[in-house]
């Protein structure tokens, strides 16, 4: 080993002789891994293709076998229980009674109040709304700024009114006009009382309860009255066989006899029938002497055996 004394010749023989291989090393490592990478892939194409080749050799039913998927084990299903009930039917009755219970005494008080109102309300209409605030006392003025109803504001464009029946104060919109009808004292049918709608829903509910419980006589009458075009609908054949019997002189004339001794049809209308068989009799006597007849292909002499069939002479 040679001393070379200070650094900077220490520096020049290093650059001299032992010059630097880095890029040299990094070259070859590039190299190497291309080299590497290269061989690969010349393996998988190698495979590839021996793949392609036995691929080529397997019958088609047999790749259908191999490419189909697998099958999925699903999990029996689960059956759903019930668990723990509890009957509110106990409850619902107590709360349904308690409504009911109520809605009936708001509508009997409605009622009571209206019955006062029609027959005791005094005649002298300056004196009715003092008589009004005295059966149902009236909310005050001051204290309701808003409709009770579809809370719009009270103001100059907008009046307060109150209910008759419950005092409540409301707007125009909301309040309704209930006419004495003929239960009022008052001979004019246009006094009314003005009500709000809750008031007004009450009534009309009572009304209809009162309507399906006691029918008006209307519509009895009209019950009777489809009740009779019902029978007289099921007698129309009858009475269209005795009409063609009679246009074609045929002999089915027993009809009448059958009919003369139906005990059903004598008690419903004896007069009426011994009235439609005598025009009958007749209408047969003075059918020989027209012209215009479709019957004259019979003879006269066939008109006795009317009379027999319909049991002898009237």
């Amino acid at each position: 080993m040679v001393d070379l004394g200070d650094f900077s010749r220490l520096q020049n023989h290093v650059d001299t002789v032992h010059p630097e291989r880095g890029q040299d090393l990094t070259d070859t490592v590039i190299d190497n891994v291309k080299g590497f990478f290269d061989k690969a892939k010349r393996s998988m194409k190698i495979l590839d293709a021996k793949m392609a080749a036995e691929l080529s050799q397997v019958p088609t039913f047999r790749l259908a076998k191999v490419a189909r998927p697998p099958a999925v084990v699903r999990p029996p299903p689960v059956r759903a229980e019930i668990g723990v009930t509890r009957s509110h039917t106990d409850y619902f009755t107590k709360v349904r009674d308690s409504s009911v219970n109520e809605s009936a005494v708001r509508t009997n008080m409605l009622i009571i109040r209206l019955d006062r109102l029609i027959n005791e309300s005094p005649c002298d209409p300056t004196k009715r709304k003092e008589f009004e605030r005295e059966v149902v006392p009236w909310s005050a003025d001051s204290e309701s700024l808003h409709c009770t109803r579809c809370a719009a504001k009270f103001g100059i464009a907008r009046r307060r009114h109150h209910c008759r029946l419950c005092g409540r104060v409301m707007c125009h919109q909301c309040s309704h006009f209930l006419s004495f009808l003929s239960a009022s004292k008052f001979g004019e049918s246009q006094e009314c009382l003005r009500v709000c709608g809750s008031c007004m829903a009450d009534l009309s509910r009572r009304e209809q309860m009162m309507e399906q419980r006691n029918p008006p006589a209307l519509a009895e009458q009209y019950e009777t009255l489809d009740r009779m075009i019902a029978e007289a609908s099921a007698m129309v054949p009858s009475y269209a066989r005795m009409s063609n019997s009679i246009k074609y002189a045929f002999s089915g004339f027993v009809v009448f006899r059958n009919l003369w001794q139906n005990e059903n049809y004598l008690s419903a209308s004896q007069a009426a029938q011994k009235a439609f068989l005598n025009c009958l009799q007749d209408a047969l006597w003075s059918a020989s002497n027209c012209e215009q007849a479709k019957v004259q292909a019979y003879p006269v002499r066939a008109y006795p055996s009317v009379r027999e069939h319909l049991g002898g002479p009237m």
